[in-house]
């Protein structure tokens, strides 16, 4: 990249017909379509047929399937931090106005062995919860595949999920063979690898107009699921630095970091060494400023910072604000 600057992508908006709803309009300022039921924003992608393509600068209009494809060492940080030829991470905003499919991804060796091209570890942020509202998260004590699979043929699957009330700021990490569910009142940020593999494994039996319920995948979704009850519902956060804002570490595995970035003024930042960085705007807006200029960065959106990028400052606008970044471990 001849000027690197902060990318910012044009959102694929997805709609869910059993789920979705409008509050990614109210709570993150996105501009939907009307009457329409969006479910999924996806912000960064280099999913296969979902490629989100830049908006801003010189390189308006080129997909992010194209800059890694063109400019992997400047954009990405190297071909060894992709994943199967892609970029690594996916970046989406959720909404659920009814409460999700009850699910479990696999790990890479199962979800490849199938066909998928890889596995789906993710980390959820709360950007907004209903009084109320719950997410499922693993299994409840004495939970086996038998009374599991027995209550799934049942229609009676409530009594083997655990579930807990969420709050805003809240960040939960969604292993490989943890089964889930986002729960009715959410809107929440998940920072995911650049996989769409699903199985389905209840849905609340639920139908559509024509008295179809969606498909499910009993048998996949009981081969990965690991059913041990979680230790604790929430990430902690570890406190990195505090200087015109606090930044902490929320989730560290080996596919990818979270940071918060909890911003009252002005905050110096670079991408880590050798490697890009993404940068969603939860609460409040900001504008970067870089060697490039000032890139302005409202509230919902995202931007990746690319690997050859300089150092840079991060200003809130007029309040205070709050970011999430996000980035792969270094290559080993």
């Amino acid at each position: 990249m001849k000027q690197p600057y902060p990318l910012i992508f044009e959102p694929l908006l997805l709609e869910k017909e059993f789920w979705g709803g409008r509050r990614l309009s109210e709570v993150l300022d996105k501009e939907l379509p009307s009457a329409s039921k969006i479910g999924e924003s996806w912000e960064v992608s280099d999913y296969p047929g979902q490629e989100t393509r830049v908006v801003n600068g010189p390189l308006a209009g080129q997909s992010l399937r194209r800059l890694v494809e063109e400019d992997v060492d400047d954009v990405v940080g190297g071909s060894e931090l992709l994943q199967e030829g892609r970029f690594p991470l996916l970046v989406k905003y959720i909404d659920a106005a009814e409460t999700l499919s009850v699910q479990v991804h696999p790990d890479n060796e199962y979800a490849r062995a199938h066909g998928e091209i890889s596995g789906k570890k993710e980390a959820w942020y709360v950007v907004h919860a209903e009084p109320g509202a719950q997410l499922i998260r693993g299994v409840t004590e004495g939970t086996d595949r038998a009374s599991f699979e027995q209550a799934v043929a049942d229609g009676k699957l409530d009594p083997c999920l655990h579930t807990f009330a969420p709050q805003a700021g809240d960040v939960i990490m969604i292993p490989w063979g943890m089964v889930h569910a986002i729960g009715k009142g959410i809107v929440l940020a998940e920072i995911q690898q650049t996989s769409d593999v699903t199985y389905r494994v209840y849905d609340w039996n639920r139908v559509d107009a024509q008295s179809q319920g969606r498909e499910l995948h009993v048998e996949q979704a009981l081969d990965v699921i690991r059913f041990e009850p979680p230790d604790r519902d929430t990430c902690e956060r570890k406190l990195l630095e505090e200087n015109g804002g606090r930044r902490f570490e929320v989730v560290n595995c080996d596919k990818f970091v979270v940071e918060i970035i909890e911003l009252d003024d002005t905050v110096e930042d670079a991408p880590p060494e050798g490697r890009f960085a993404l940068l969603n705007a939860v609460s409040g807006g900001v504008v970067i400023e870089s060697s490039a200029g000032e890139t302005a960065l409202p509230l919902g959106a995202s931007a990746l910072i690319p690997a050859c990028m300089p150092g840079y400052t991060i200003r809130a606008e007029g309040e205070p604000a709050t970011l999430l970044r996000s980035y792969v471990p270094a290559a080993r």
